[in-house]
């Protein structure tokens, strides 16, 4: 069973204003959930599934490794991996925003952009805004094991928007119709 739309709203702050967590409050999560099979992890009411993606800025299109992640309140990147497939191709936000990494240490976001998230070959429209993080690591300890971190964070915003649903047997899958393109 999914989490409904008000714990996922409790996840995200009072009034989705200010962010609760970057991801779910509970530590240890991380190292189980990119061990496949399951392709769905449930952390108290957080559901996140690990799937590889495209990402499309400006005519150039990236594979990339997301968590979708239904404790996240924002859609973030890696600014190592966004400036390696799209160079400095951000904006900067006139306010940074200050988010929660996975051990628990506050960043704050000055930049953004839009780009176009692309899930088993349908983009999703319109382009996402995703926020670019310095401070993202690549790789974090987690119970004396070293973890990969994927390129990019999927939250529950963006799964919102497009109809991303966390199926237990199917993994991620896109279900609203109304901004969705095949892109063949």
């Amino acid at each position: 069973m999914l989490p409904t739309h008000a714990e996922s709203r409790r996840h995200r702050g009072a009034g989705g204003a200010i962010p609760a967590c970057f991801r779910a409050a509970r530590g240890g999560w991380l190292g189980v959930s990119f061990m496949p099979p399951p392709p769905i992890l449930r952390a108290g009411s957080c559901v996140r599934a690990r799937k590889t993606i495209r990402l499309k800025l400006a005519g150039k299109e990236v594979e990339c490794t997301a968590l979708f992640d239904t404790g996240s309140s924002y859609t973030v990147v890696q600014r190592a991996f966004f400036e390696r497939s799209f160079g400095a191709s951000w904006e900067r936000l006139s306010k940074p925003v200050k988010l929660y990494l996975i051990n628990g240490e506050h960043v704050e976001a000055d930049k953004y952009a839009q780009v176009t998230i692309i899930v088993d070959g349908v983009e999703l429209l319109p382009p996402e805004t995703v926020l670019v993080l310095d401070e993202y690591a690549e790789e974090v300890e987690v119970e004396g094991v070293k973890v990969k971190l994927p390129e990019v964070i999927v939250g529950a915003g963006t799964m919102d928007k497009y109809g991303i649903l966390l199926d237990p047997r199917e993994g991620v899958k896109v279900v609203g119709a109304g901004f969705l393109l095949s892109s063949s």
